[in-house]
């Protein structure tokens, strides 16, 4: 893994999603032969300077990996403290999460078993302080839970209100020249950073969740405006509908024809064969378009695929 090019690994990872865990593997294994010669870190802290790995992961590789004192704070166990300490208020709250950890690490001794303990609070967690219908009738440290004592346990944990998803309208455009397809590398700070995609224009959010027609955007002028090129629209494909985090997209697919100008655009690009554009990293977006290019223009006498 260290050894291998970041977009190999990239592209063995398409699909997965998170594309940021795969670069952040692949950075900590170069660190891991670079810096500790091989030699995983054992500490908790020693495991944060890592990248990728949070204070979670580190607790959870440290005590279950070596057997170490390490606390772990997810799903269950968060639920679990926080109604053994009828903790009151948003659990995910900065305030809230830093008294979670600290309950967690009290019950962790210098010369416990970390990992049996860790692993028994999750089935604890998973399997008698569900969500919904919690077994205190049956749980083993009943006597020490003040949410039971208090006669709360249902209303515990709390969260804050969910962010409700956003209808988003975006645009890849799908530019051909002379049997080649426009792709740029997706630079760092945009979603899916080290990708390949097609250019995509951003055409805002959607108040109706119903998007406009590609007719009444003037994708030529934009284009031009955008990447600094002149084209025509071809052709278009299919509406894709997708969702990224709390954004749920309609992405359109106008086909376009290079016409002239000189390309201007944010970090790398290329103008690729339909084999090269299977070798690279694409976003699950990106190769659903790969495919559906290839479907619609690889037959008949206006092969453009």
């Amino acid at each position: 893994l260290a050894q291998a090019p970041e977009q190999d690994v990239l592209r063995h990872w398409e699909g997965l999603g998170y594309y940021s865990r795969a670069r952040n593997l692949h950075r900590a294994a170069q660190l891991l032969i670079e810096v500790h010669a091989g030699d995983f870190p054992r500490t908790a802290e020693e495991l944060q300077q890592l990248p990728g790995i949070g204070r979670y992961t580190a607790g959870a590789i440290a005590s279950f990996a070596f057997d170490l004192p390490a606390a772990i704070v997810e799903a269950n166990t968060q639920r679990l403290y926080a109604r053994l300490t009828a903790l009151r208020g948003d659990a995910k709250s900065t305030k809230n999460q830093a008294a979670l950890w600290d309950f967690a690490g009290s019950l962790h001794t210098a010369r416990g078993s970390g990992g049996e303990l860790n692993q028994a609070l999750m089935e604890l967690g998973g399997t008698i302080c569900k969500p919904a219908a919690p077994g205190c009738d049956v749980c083993p440290v009943r006597q020490f839970c003040h949410a039971f004592r208090d006669g709360v346990v249902d209303q515990i944990p709390e969260f804050g209100a969910k962010k409700s998803m956003t209808d988003v309208h975006e645009c890849a455009l799908l530019i051909h020249r002379k049997g080649k397809w426009l792709v740029r590398q997706i630079p760092e700070g945009e979603r899916w950073a080290g990708l390949w995609d097609f250019p995509r224009l951003k055409l805002g959010m959607l108040r109706n969740g119903i998007a406009p027609t590609l007719s009444g955007l003037n994708l030529s002028d934009r284009l031009k405006a955008e990447f600094g090129i002149e084209g025509e629209l071809t052709d278009q494909l299919k509406r894709m509908k997708h969702t990224v985090t709390r954004y749920k997209i309609q992405l359109d697919l106008a086909v376009m024809e290079y016409a002239s100008g000189k390309l201007s655009i944010t970090g790398p690009a290329r103008w690729c064969k339909s084999e090269e554009l299977q070798e690279l990293p694409l976003p699950v977006t990106g190769r659903k378009i790969v495919h559906l290019l290839q479907r619609t223009f690889s037959k008949g006498g206006d092969r453009l695929f």
